[in-house]
């Protein structure tokens, strides 16, 4: 899941939380005005992870790349 922080009507990590209630996946976060606290707390190395805005389209794909790799090391 790639998810914007910032949504016309919401906010995107309470929208991950409630998603994450009913499916367990990894997230990407991204925003183009984010805090140095946003992104230490979003950037975590196994289920979610953090870019800011704007990103290549490489460093989108290696994030998705290392999440899904993590994400099969803790599947059952």
């Amino acid at each position: 899941l790639v998810m914007d922080l910032s949504l016309p009507d919401g906010d995107g990590r309470a929208v991950y939380e409630r998603v994450s209630t009913v499916f367990s996946i990894p997230v990407i976060f991204s925003s183009g005005h984010a805090s140095e606290a946003d992104i230490a707390r979003l950037n975590q190395p196994s289920r979610k992870a953090f870019l800011m805005k704007p990103y290549p389209t490489e460093e989108l794909l290696d994030t998705i790349d290392r999440l899904l790799l993590a994400d099969n090391k803790t599947s059952p």
